[in-house]
């Protein structure tokens, strides 16, 4: 499918060379960069759905298998998953607790508190749209933890932040830490019992590179 790259990476959020030409060649094959972000998130409402289940024929119709179903598709779904996004971010802008220094703007989200059980967005999701919101708030470098019992869902802006750096030195085995993702953006897993350790650590490494 050639608008498969495009899709990937606008579900990314990648940049560079190479994202600019996956996004020439699907505007060749008739895709503008608002339809493809409208079928990504699709994409994203659909597998949040399906799961484990089997949904290879709605994957390829959303992918334009079939350029009618697609169009079909994508005209339910966009705005039924838009409506759950906007209704999840109203209540994260009320519950979420932030903490404002001088170099950056803190943000934690109890995730299993916020958000609806078992509908969408998923938590990552849902810490992405913090991200961004706070992102379009602040001039300041932005970090959004996503807490949930048995996992840290992370988002900044930060430019010397880096996840997967912070997670090797999290050596404690105890934790039971796992998980990785994108410099700035990712998930990692660690015992519930070792919650509070595991955030006060993180909380540590964000202030030691400037939060």
């Amino acid at each position: 499918v050639n608008i498969l790259p495009a899709l990937s990476g606008i579900g990314d959020k990648s940049q560079g060379d190479e994202m600019q030409q996956y996004l020439k060649i699907a505007e060749s094959e008739g895709y503008a960069h608002d339809e493809l972000k409208k079928i990504a998130l699709c994409i994203d409402f659909a597998a949040y759905y399906l799961r484990s289940m089997e949904g290879r024929v709605l994957v390829d119709d959303l992918l334009g298998a079939t350029k009618e179903k697609q169009s079909q598709l994508v005209a339910i779904w966009y705005d039924e998953a838009h409506k759950k996004m906007s209704e999840q971010c109203t209540v994260a802008q009320r519950y979420t607790t932030l903490q404002e220094s001088e170099k950056a703007v803190i943000a934690t989200i109890q995730l299993e508190r916020v958000n609806i059980s078992s509908e969408f967005p998923s938590f990552g999701k849902s810490t992405g749209m913090m991200c961004d919101w706070l992102k379009s708030q602040h001039t300041k470098p932005v970090f959004v933890l996503g807490i949930a019992k048995d996992m840290l869902v992370i988002r900044t802006t930060h430019p010397h932040f880096n996840l997967n750096e912070m997670i090797a030195t999290m050596q404690q085995p105890h934790w039971a830490v796992s998980g990785g993702g994108h410099e700035r953006a990712g998930t990692l897993h660690f015992a519930p019992a070792a919650q509070a350790e595991v955030l006060q650590c993180v909380r540590e490494w964000i202030e030691r590179i400037g939060g």
